[in-house]
């Protein structure tokens, strides 16, 4: 691929794994919790517009840095989804069974199996990594539990540093703390807007397309760390 990279800076989403329901902050299990406690499930489109409105409070207050913070936010934005839905009053015990999962566990998420194998093949070959996401503090913990702290050598929350992707600051900061030149770090995201900021910063670019569907990005595509692999080293 190219030979003159010596760091990649990666997203977390669809990179390392993606939500199990198909929204980030909402359970597999959402309907049964419900049901457990005699609540009927809201229809799948009414749920997503009430996770869409209550985000605002996830953005407006996104500069959290450390994990009690973030567990007070999630409270917060689960509050006001109930709001939303119309069941506040019955779900207050359901509220905190919601954020501690989201904060504490990893039961939300899905993996890819390819992180845990490729991520390693990466850091041995002497490429110096980096987790670039728009996230939250218990980010730290999640990389620790999936057995890849030894291999990152920065990471990056954008709730620490109070700025989010596609924010070119956030670019700056990964070289920075890389201690690499731009052109010398490739960044790998699911998100054209994201890569459009990275390439503006001088850094090589490649779209993770896991869907398979033909990426509206013009720019070089993988499907899987493996690919990425096979392709740069």
């Amino acid at each position: 691929m190219r030979q003159d990279i010596e760091g990649i800076v990666l997203g977390f989403k669809d990179v390392f794994a993606r939500p199990k329901s198909g929204i980030w902050s909402i359970p597999e299990d959402f309907e049964a919790l419900l049901d457990s406690i005699n609540i009927l499930a809201p229809p799948k489109e009414e749920l997503r517009q009430a996770v869409q409105h209550a985000s605002k409070i996830l953005i407006l207050d996104h500069a959290q840095r450390n994990i009690r913070d973030e567990y007070a936010i999630f409270t917060k934005y689960y509050l006001e989804v109930a709001k939303i839905l119309g069941i506040y009053t019955q779900t207050l015990e359901l509220i905190e069974v919601l954020a501690k999962r989201q904060v504490y566990t990893d039961t939300n998420y899905s993996f890819f199996k390819d992180a845990s194998e490729e991520i390693p093949v990466f850091a041995r070959s002497g490429m110096k990594l980096c987790i670039l996401s728009n996230n939250w503090p218990s980010l730290k913990d999640r990389i620790f539990r999936l057995g890849l702290n030894p291999y990152i050598q920065t990471l990056i929350i954008s709730s620490m540093e109070a700025c989010c992707k596609p924010d070119p600051e956030l670019c700056i900061t990964a070289t920075n703390r890389m201690k690499l030149p731009a052109d010398r770090i490739l960044f790998v995201d699911c998100n054209p807007a994201n890569l459009k900021a990275a390439e503006e910063a001088g850094m090589k670019v490649v779209l993770m397309n896991r869907s398979g569907k033909k990426p509206a990005s013009p720019c070089m595509s993988v499907s899987s760390l493996t690919e990425l692999r096979e392709k740069l080293l």
